[in-house]
């Protein structure tokens, strides 16, 4: 029997679904290839706030599948069974380094690791994105700056690269003085799609926005690539 497809899709933005409008949530759903999947929402970035929950539902229950959350602040008795048990898993954006720190206290992270290995699409917007890379940029403290990750994924991640003026200017310069890994920077409305740790796809919901991939040169400076991006979901019909 072959092992099953690890995979992970990390989007900077464009979860929210509605009928005609760009979202990366029935590219998602589909990259389980199962009908009616179940998704689990980890809300953890956002302290679980009722909000992002009620949000999550909203936008899930207009597609086919079957939507439920795990919140780590009630202490849940069957947290290993409702990350195993998941189809694909969602992370929303947030607070990353708190998020983190609170997922390895409770062992979520091996959990993780352990559904990524049995087949479970790991996805994530924003924090929920950069989490699976082995660092990334982040402005959880504030201004932007390097983060450790979970490691699923070799390099660096940012994202909002276009809607944060801060943001490019510093991760040149940490990719530069290698303080943050070179990887990729992600546009509003892009995401990374991996099979493996291997990239399978660039991809947008919304014509017009770009992804990046850094790499350092030996000589310090830092090289950066626009990659070919696919188009996906409804804007990819509506093309």
């Amino acid at each position: 029997m072959s092992a099953p497809l690890r995979q992970i899709i990390s989007i900077s933005s464009g979860f929210n679904y509605e009928p005609g409008q760009p979202s990366f949530l029935p590219y998602m759903l589909a990259a389980t290839g199962k009908e009616n999947p179940s998704i689990l929402f980890i809300p953890t970035a956002t302290a679980d706030s009722d909000g992002s929950i009620v949000s999550f539902y909203e936008n899930s229950l207009r597609l086919d599948c079957r939507p439920s959350y795990l919140s780590l602040f009630r202490q849940p008795k069957d947290m290993a069974n409702l990350v195993a048990s998941a189809d694909i898993i969602y992370v929303n954006g947030g607070n990353t380094r708190n998020m983190l720190a609170l997922w390895r206290a409770s062992g979520l992270d091996v959990l993780l690791l352990k559904a990524w290995e049995n087949g479970t699409v790991l996805s994530g917007m924003s924090a929920g994105g950069i989490c699976w890379f082995e660092d990334a940029q982040t402005t959880s403290g504030g201004q932007p700056g390097p983060i450790s990750c979970l490691g699923f994924l070799s390099g660096s991640c940012s994202t909002h690269f276009d809607s944060n003026k801060d943001r490019p200017p510093h991760l040149r310069q940490a990719i530069g003085e290698g303080s943050i890994s070179p990887g990729y920077a992600l546009s509003d409305n892009t995401g990374l799609h991996f099979h493996g740790t291997e990239l399978h796809a660039a991809i947008a919901c919304e014509a017009g926005r770009k992804v990046y991939q850094f790499a350092q040169n030996p000589d310090g400076t830092v090289a950066e690539t626009e990659l070919q991006t696919q188009l996906v979901g409804p804007a990819a019909i509506n093309a």
